[in-house]
């Protein structure tokens, strides 16, 4: 009980610092995007550069625009990644190098608060049921809300892959095919990366595949499926197989977590009601 108790004070905690950094990000980003949206002014862009792209995520792009007062780049992500690409873009009038891409920023939050909200009510569960064990307080609860919280956690991110999985198979009918080259290999983090390069409908294409879904070495041809409305950000190597395969084990893996999460919590109501 001891080990278990540290090891999810530890996990609580970090869990807390992490939740609270993209929380505040995602609040400060999203305020950013509403003001620019209602309060600025609109200009349609052009994409002049590609600098950075990740697995999974829009790759971050420089944007030119046109104010008044001339001619600016701003930075941002953006699934729309091909040179000359028309982006919309907000800026403030009193300050027109600052721009923004984001055009749905209560899409976002609309998403991300919850998410991030329901993180930090489990992150406080697990602080608090191993807090209780080391003070000696509380000692019918410290298991179940510890367990309880953990369990909540495990859900969410077990969901959050499913639903991930079960969107790319929705759109698989519409995905395409095209032969990709391994051009590069990231061994620098604790799981390899790949960069593939592939010819889509309107161009080259690049995205970042993890090793493991990468059965090639670096100038050997893999078989790329991608939507054409998004080719980057859609690409994946991965068989419709392979991504149903995932979505199911996700799937029961979030419903353990959910089945754990509510006989802990049923234990905690009978213990409560009954003090």
């Amino acid at each position: 009980m001891f080990i278990t108790s540290a090891v999810t004070l530890v996990l609580g905690a970090l869990l807390l610092v992490i939740d609270l950094y993209y929380g505040a990000l995602l609040v400060l980003t999203t305020s950013l995007a509403a003001w620019s949206a209602v309060r600025g002014t609109r200009a349609t862009g052009q994409v002049v550069g590609v600098t950075d792209r990740r697995p999974g995520q829009p790759a971050k792009v420089r944007i030119a625009y046109e104010t008044p007062g001339g001619r600016f780049e701003a930075t941002a992500r953006s699934p729309r990644t091909r040179i000359g690409e028309p982006v919309t873009v907000w800026y403030r009038p009193d300050r027109p190098a600052k721009a923004i891409a984001q055009n749905r920023p209560w899409r976002r939050a609309a998403i991300g608060l919850p998410i991030t909200l329901v993180l930090a009510a489990s992150s406080v569960g697990m602080l608090a049921g191993s807090a209780w064990y080391f003070a000696g307080t509380h000692p019918q609860l410290q298991l179940p809300v510890s367990t309880g919280s953990f369990a909540l956690a495990g859900a969410l991110a077990c969901y959050y892959l499913a639903c991930n999985r079960y969107a790319l198979l929705l759109r698989w009918r519409r995905m395409a095919r095209a032969d990709g080259t391994v051009t590069r290999q990231d061994a620098q983090r604790r799981k390899p990366r790949f960069l593939i390069s592939f010819e889509a409908a309107d161009g080259t294409e690049e995205f970042w595949a993890r090793a493991a879904s990468v059965r090639a070495g670096v100038g050997d041809t893999v078989t790329v499926h991608y939507d054409p409305g998004k080719p980057a950000t859609s690409a994946t190597v991965q068989t419709a197989a392979t991504v149903r395969s995932v979505a199911i084990k996700s799937t029961a893996c979030a419903l353990a977590f959910t089945v754990a999460f509510l006989l802990e919590a049923l234990v905690v109501l009978l213990i409560t009601t009954s003090a």
